[in-house]
């Protein structure tokens, strides 16, 4: 439950990183965490990290993509590319010898379209939610309850959609393939099986609770990690808590919107403020208390300061989503000039000039 992690990170490569070395780190990567190179107990692991490399090298070798990313990150990709829309354009050729069947059984699963048997992938829907986070929590981090609205599997027939007590029939016309094959002449072509759907199976009684669904609507409860550091804009991944599909589980999105500080204007990893002085402190110099996001500090002025003069609070910022780093807080002084001086303060000051 946690933000995208930076792609370049992902492969370990630099933002100048060349193509050519980003293929090369992606097939080093991808030998490494190949599901079927590792122990069972660790073939799930394997896969999402396979997953995520496999996503990061395909928008990153793609230089429309990777343009995209620079400029806006995560959301300029999210916002304009499906995940199957996001393997398009990756130069995956030359890896089938080395993944073996990666791109037959597992590449449906992987990026986003079928498998070698052709029937449906069976994986349920993304589904996205927005969030409204305070300025604090954004910059400190914290743990919200949500309610997501999803199809979740049917409790009476397990998500099979048939009654209790029957089993789904493989289909008598793609013999289970969930596609059928066109002839005319020379031309073939495959399309998704009419008689079950692409399912490879029906279903002769239907289950009474869902009526063949398999799923029924219902709201979950979730516990959502949000990091330190996130902004407007940033969107958190929670993987497997999209709606229920026949095979695999979609993920849920979520857009954050960080609302107004009454105190305080966020500027990339720095925030802002401004407090007010007297007069006589900007000329003579002193000590003012300032409000800072972990409570309030002391902080100095110095003599002869001017109107409009900006103090830096180091580390006193947000910290950066990808890194341990926290930006700084931007004081900016405004002098109060008194509007009504009683006599004794008018021929001071009459003096003085």
């Amino acid at each position: 439950m946690s933000a995208k992690r930076d792609y370049y990170d992902i492969l370990g490569v630099a933002k100048t990183a060349t193509a050519v070395e980003i293929k090369k780190a992606y097939r080093s990567l991808a030998l490494k965490h190949h599901p079927d190179r590792v122990a069972p107990d660790k073939k799930e692991e394997a896969e999402e990290q396979f997953k995520e490399i496999s996503e990061a090298y395909a928008v990153l070798f793609d230089e429309q993509k990777r343009v995209l990313y620079d400029q806006y990150g995560h959301v300029g990709i999210d916002q304009k590319y499906t995940s199957e829309d996001i393997f398009r354009g990756g130069d995956f050729s030359g890896f089938e010898n080395i993944f073996g069947s990666i791109f037959g059984d597992m590449g449906s699963d992987i990026f986003g379209g079928r498998g070698s048997s052709g029937r449906r992938s069976g994986r349920g829907r993304d589904l996205q939610m927005a969030m409204d986070v305070s300025f604090e929590d954004a910059a400190r981090g914290t743990t919200k309850s949500i309610k997501v609205p999803r199809y979740e599997a049917c409790n009476t027939c397990q998500g099979s959609g048939a009654k209790p007590g029957t089993k789904r029939k493989t289909c008598s016309q793609c013999k289970g393939k969930g596609q059928v094959v066109i002839s005319s002449g020379f031309f073939r072509m495959a399309q998704t099986c009419p008689s079950c759907r692409g399912e490879g199976s029906s279903i002769s009684v239907f289950c009474p609770s869902c009526r063949g669904e398999g799923r029924t609507k219902k709201t979950r409860k979730l516990e959502v990690k949000i990091p330190a550091g996130v902004y407007t804009g940033a969107s958190l991944r929670i993987k497997g808590e999209g709606e229920i599909g026949v095979r695999d589980s979609g993920d849920l999105y979520i857009e954050l919107n960080v609302l107004e500080h009454a105190k305080f204007i966020r500027r990339d990893n720095d925030i802002i403020c401004e407090i007010e002085i007297s007069m006589v402190k900007a000329v003579l110099g002193g000590e003012v208390e300032v409000s800072t996001l972990d409570g309030n500090v002391s902080m100095k002025i110095p003599a002869g300061t001017q109107p409009g003069k900006i103090f830096r609070l180091r580390g006193k910022g947000v910290p950066d989503l990808h890194s341990y780093a926290k930006g700084d807080e931007l004081v900016k002084v405004k002098v109060v000039i008194p509007t009504s001086l009683s006599m004794q303060q008018r021929n001071l000051l009459e003096q003085f000039s």
